[in-house]
């Protein structure tokens, strides 16, 4: 094995076996800065096999023989930089199997002072020698001002992900003004005394024509309320697909119109804590075309209205989750017009109030979404035996019925099971713990009862 005598010689052998990973990492994923950054996976030790572009099949290795040949090759920079081997000796931060594209931040939850000296030290070594090589960040958990270092060291970050407990006013000052690759952001603080700072949401303008993911999480203590700011900022946001908002007490009208004004959308999640504003309404969300996928976490401003718009609107709407306990008849109508729809919800959060305005009516009008395969019409009390079985006899995609507070009888289970017998597809109902105890015997090979939890939960994460 090499021995290295000086640090001219060191950084070219690092630049060597750097450059090596990345030509390895294309042959095997595509793309150098295409792998997953789910955690690290250590069972998976078979070989993946996969056809080459001659048909013939070819052996792709494992992440961990991959991490420890790496390893080996390394092993002649050690000896001269002790701190780079315990930096990529961390399987989880990714940095030897992403060819050191991809750094996850992630210390113990309790750590000593100095523990957390030598975390820092080995995040600043990370960014000395592979800053400008990064193209995903996660940083979890830094204690220092760190928003300044990043802006200057990654400007190729693709994907930035920060989990902190407080963010400095100042450190988030242009913090993303050089990153002009950025198209994936999320930010989560659980600070105890302060909002989110206003410098940052300033920033994230300045990312507007490349970002495309944004996801907002506030577990803080503090002040809950989604600052005003975001109102100018959102419809700058141009290219945005994907927005994702959770923990916020307050989604106020103008907030609601700022982001309908984000023609990009084609994701939107929103999980409020509560809406302040009683008056607010979610109607201009319904202006937006290209929405496929919409999760609205309160029943505040959910209305038929918003409904026929959304319908008038959203045509490739696929996925619609809203807790909709003022929905009637008129509303469920309108989405006869989202012909693409396969999923559709109707209690989306933990709730003890029921719908009483959805009758068999609303049955009849989703016989025309032909493509629906899980529908969630719990708490939905006027909806009677009848409509339950001409749901299942009609919309023969279906896979997923949640049941749970209807007046859902053995009898009605009986003639459901006799009704699956001659689908193609199985039926999973989802119910109660007590309706469940009633009704698992009565299942077949078409049909199943599920107890169903609190909530109806089919949003990312």
């Amino acid at each position: 094995m090499e021995t290295i005598t000086s640090e001219a010689q060191w950084i070219e052998v690092f630049n060597s076996i750097s450059l090596e990973f990345q030509l390895e990492q294309i042959k095997i994923y595509g793309k150098y800065d295409d792998q997953s950054t789910d955690d690290y996976d250590s069972e998976d030790d078979f070989d993946h096999h996969e056809d080459d572009s001659s048909g013939e099949e070819r052996s792709t290795p494992s992440p961990d023989t991959i991490f420890d040949n790496r390893m080996i090759q390394m092993r002649p920079l050690f000896a001269l930089q002790p701190t780079l081997e315990s930096i990529c000796n961390d399987r989880r931060a990714q940095l030897i199997n992403s060819a050191f594209t991809i750094y996850r931040f992630t210390p113990p939850y309790e750590f000593s002072i100095n523990e957390l000296q030598k975390l820092a030290d080995d995040l600043k070594c990370t960014f000395h020698l592979w800053g400008h090589n990064l193209k995903e960040l996660y940083i979890r958990d830094y204690p220092y001002q760190i928003l300044q270092t990043i802006n200057t060291i990654c400007p190729n970050l693709k994907k930035l992900w920060l989990d902190m407990e407080e963010l400095d006013s100042e450190d988030c000052e242009n913090a993303f003004s050089n990153m002009a690759h950025l198209e994936e952001l999320e930010i989560t603080w659980s600070s105890k005394n302060s909002t989110l700072p206003t410098s940052l949401i300033k920033s994230i303008e300045q990312v507007g024509g490349t970002l495309k993911s944004l996801r907002l999480i506030n577990v803080s203590e503090a002040d809950r309320r989604l600052p005003d700011s975001f109102v100018s900022v959102f419809p700058r946001l141009i290219v945005l697909e994907y927005l994702y908002l959770y923990g916020f007490g307050d989604l106020n009208q103008a907030l609601i119109q700022s982001i309908a004004e984000i023609e990009s959308l084609v994701d939107l999640e929103l999980i409020p804590i509560w809406v302040e504003d009683l008056q607010s309404t979610m109607n201009p969300i319904g202006n937006l075309k290209n929405l496929k996928r919409l999760n609205i976490r309160t029943d505040c401003g959910v209305t038929d209205e918003f409904l026929i718009n959304l319908g008038n609107n959203a045509k490739n709407l696929n996925e619609l989750t809203i807790d909709g306990t003022s929905i009637t008849d008129r509303g469920i109508m309108a989405l006869n017009k989202c012909t693409q729809l396969e999923i559709l919800g109707l209690n989306s959060r933990p709730s003890t109030k029921n719908n009483e305005f959805i009758t068999d009516q609303s049955v009849e009008y989703l016989f025309f979404n032909k493509k629906l395969e899980r529908l969630n019409i719990s708490n939905c009390i006027k909806i009677t035996h009848s409509a339950v079985l001409k749901l299942a006899k009609h919309l023969t995609n279906l896979r997923e019925l949640y049941l749970k507070k209807t007046l859902l009888t053995v009898e009605l289970a009986k003639e459901l099971r006799n009704i699956t017998e001659y689908r193609k597809k199985s039926l999973w109902i989802y119910v109660s713990k007590e309706q469940y105890d009633c009704f698992n015997s009565l299942e077949s090979d078409k049909l199943c009862f599920i107890i169903q939890r609190d909530s109806f939960d089919i949003y990312k994460h």
